[in-house]
Parts: structure tokens; sequence; C-alpha cells
């Protein structure tokens, strides 16, 4: 009679099943926790911290840029600086920067921005904060470091003593701000001589022209943090032609890193063969005659008396 009653009734049966699968699969997908606005929250922009295991130099195979690091930043220091997480946008700025972005798109606005997000949505972001913290902020968000330079310049000049904003002032510099950022760095080792992201940037920034000094910063940042400093130390050895102390730290780089071009950098120095191009300068001798040369000709155009 069983049987017979499930026959009759398959169908009915069939549509309950799909109903409560459908139901399942409903309270399933509702307590899954997405991330927030990820068409308007981009997280590509990295921090400015030093870092050139994921970006070479102009002379290698890799422009010289700055890629995000997270996490201890090596004993020695006594600052407790680093990036912040990723921070929650509360679900009602959310909803404020999504209808700011639904009246852009809907009336065509010709004043929206092409070159990055609208003010407008910073100033949401970053309201009730301070300078300072609206730059943390910003910076931890990933995507807006021209907006989160601007508030640490602020935030700096308020405060043109303080580590942490001088710190995060100096990530944030450009890449073609090279001169303000060694010079930031410089200031905050003047503060604290074992600050080991300031060891590690300056030395990363040094590297190419002026290897030797790059070297002694990046040694000492290696002995505080044994984690740090690696490839940038192996850098600065190939551009003094030291290779038989860059491959060592190559091979301790790739240890941490496991990038594949470490490998072949570590194989072209074997081979022979260096992908890194050694420092060209004058010698001493050829700078002297230089010199020497200047002082003949001047005194060749002096008036005889």
């Amino acid at each position: 009679m069983l049987y017979q009653f499930l026959r009759n009734n398959l169908f009915i049966i069939f549509i309950c099943a799909c109903g409560l699968l459908v139901i399942a699969g409903y309270k399933i997908l509702s307590s899954t926790e997405f991330p927030n606005n990820p068409e308007i929250i981009s997280s590509d922009t990295p921090s400015a911290q030093e870092q050139t295991v994921d970006d070479r130099n102009s002379n290698g195979k890799i422009p010289r840029t700055s890629s995000r690091r997270k996490g201890n930043f090596g004993a020695g220091h006594s600052h407790s600086i680093g990036d912040l997480p990723i921070p929650e946008i509360s679900e009602e700025k959310r909803k404020r920067i999504s209808a700011l972005y639904d009246g852009y798109l809907g009336n065509r606005d010709p004043s929206w921005p092409k070159d990055g997000p609208p003010q407008e949505e910073i100033d949401i972001l970053v309201e009730g904060l301070d300078n300072l913290s609206a730059a943390k902020y910003l910076k931890a968000l990933g995507g807006y470091n021209d907006y989160a330079s601007e508030y640490a310049a602020k935030a700096l000049a308020e405060n043109p003593d303080d580590f942490e904003t001088l710190f995060i002032w100096t990530q944030l510099r450009l890449r073609s701000e090279d001169a303000e950022r060694i010079a930031g760095y410089r200031k905050l080792l003047e503060m604290d001589p074992n600050f080991v992201p300031a060891l590690v940037g300056l030395g990363a920034r040094l590297k190419e022209d002026s290897p030797e000094e790059a070297i002694e910063l990046l040694q000492k940042a290696n002995r505080l943090d044994p984690s740090e400093g690696l490839y940038e130390l192996a850098w600065a050895y190939q551009r003094i032609g030291e290779y038989d102390k860059a491959v060592p730290m190559l091979k301790k780089a790739y240890e941490r890193y496991n990038r594949r071009w470490m490998l072949d950098e570590i194989e072209s120095i074997e081979a022979g063969t260096p992908q890194i191009p050694l420092i060209q300068r004058e010698s001493q001798e050829d700078r002297q005659n230089e010199a020497d040369n200047k002082v003949d000709k001047a005194s060749l155009t002096k008036p005889t008396r």
C-alpha cells in the first residue's frame, strides 16, 4: 500500500524535495560573507612599504616598484607600526557610496573622474577621522593611495616630529619622489637607528646607485631580523660583483618568497652571465686626470700680464 501511495504521488514528492533543496541552498548562501563592494573598493594598489622581492629594477626584468608587506617588521624596533588589516566599511557607508556611483553612472555625469574614485567617495570613507587616521585607513583599504598620501602630508604638516606620521608619509611617496622617500627614511633612522623597515626601505632605494651604503643598511636590518632585506642585499652584492655573497642571500630569499626568477638569477651567476649589471663609475685616477685637465685648461685661458 505504501508503495502504491508513493508511486501515485511521485510527482508531488519530487516537487517537495526540490523545495527543500532550494530552502537549504538559500540558508547556506545567506550565511556566507562576501567581500565589501568589490566593484568599488579595489585592493590592487600596493602599499608603499619597501620590499623589492616582487619588483625588479629597471636594469633587470621588473621595474622598481613597491609591493605590500605585512606582519612583523622584525626585531630591533620599538614602534608597533604596521599595515592595518583591510578594514570593514559600514553598511551605511556602503549604501551611500553605491548611491553615489548609481547617480554618476545613471546620469552619465561628465564630471565623473576617469583617473580614480571621486572625492565624494573619499569624504564618506574618512568621515570622523583625523588626517593620520584617514591616511592609514585609505592605505589599508587599497586603491586610494593618492588620497592617502594627501592626508599623510596634512598630518605631517600638523605634527612633523611624530614618528608614525613620518613613516606613513614616507611609505606613501610615489616612485617618482625618491628624493623625498630617501629623506624620510634617513630622518626615521635618526629618530630610531634600529627601525628595520627604514633600514630596508632606504637600502632598497640606494642599492642601485649607492650599493656600498645599501649593503651596510641591509646587513644591519638582516642582523636585527634575519628574514628581512634578503633580496635587496643580494641585489646590492651583485651591483659590486660580490657574487659569492649574493648567491647565499638569493637562496635564502628564494626559500622565503619562492620566486622562480630568483633561481634564474642564481643560475645566471653560476653560468657567468649575471643579470644584474655591475655599477659603472669612474676610477679615482680618471677623476683626478679630469680635474687636472680642467686646471690646465683654466690656466691656458688666463690673460698674461
